[in-house]
C-alpha cells in the first residue's frame, strides 16, 4: 500500500534561497536540494513514477523552497503550486532554471508574513520578490505570451459561493 508522507524541513526551515542568517538549515549548510533528490531516488526505486509528472508545492518557507528547487531541478519537476511564499530575493539575481516548469502561484494580497509584493518576511527573515515579478520571472523561463489571473472571490455570504442560509 502506498503511504503519503510529506518531507520536513531541518530545524522547522528550508534553505530556499534567502541567505537567511535566522535560519539553522542556512546556517548549518543544509542541502535540501540534494534532500529532495534522495526522496525522488527512493520514491522511484519503491514505485513505479511517471518522470512527465513530477510536481512540488509548499507553503510559505516550503513555497519559496518549491521555486529554489523547481529553478534548480528544472529537468525534474514538470510543474509548482507554491501557497503564500514567492522566489527570494538573493536566489532572483541567480534564478535561471534551464527547462519550462509549469505554475499556479497561490497568494493572498493580505498575508501578513510573506508579502505579496516585494519584501521582508516578518517571522523569521530574509526577503522575497513579489508575485508579480515572480510570476514575470517565470513567465520569461517558460516562454509564456500571457499569464493568467484568477481572482477570487471574497468569500461572503453574497457572493454566491455558500449553500441558501450558509452564514
Amino acid at each position: 500500500m502506498f503511504q503519503k508522507s510529506v518531507p520536513e524541513a531541518y530545524e522547522g526551515n528550508w534553505n530556499d534561497g534567502r541567505l537567511n542568517n535566522r535560519a539553522k538549515a542556512y546556517l548549518d549548510g543544509v542541502d535540501d536540494i540534494a534532500f529532495v533528490d534522495a526522496i525522488l531516488a527512493q520514491t522511484e526505486h519503491d514505485y513505479h513514477v511517471d518522470r512527465a509528472r513530477i510536481d512540488a508545492t509548499g507553503f510559505s518557507n516550503g513555497a519559496i523552497f518549491c521555486h529554489y528547487l523547481a529553478a534548480h531541478r528544472s529537468d525534474v519537476f514538470a510543474a509548482i503550486a507554491p501557497v503564500s511564499g514567492t522566489i527570494a530575493i538573493p536566489f532572483s539575481a541567480w534564478f535561471h532554471p534551464e527547462f519550462p516548469v509549469s505554475l499556479l502561484e497561490i497568494h493572498g494580497t493580505s498575508d501578513p508574513i510573506v508579502p505579496y509584493r516585494r519584501g521582508r518576511i516578518t517571522d523569521d527573515g530574509g526577503e522575497v520578490l513579489g508575485v508579480e515579478a515572480t510570476v514575470e520571472l517565470w513567465t520569461k523561463i517558460d516562454r509564456c505570451r500571457d499569464c493568467v489571473e484568477i481572482p477570487v472571490l471574497d468569500g461572503s455570504a453574497q457572493d454566491g459561493c455558500y449553500p441558501q442560509g450558509f452564514e
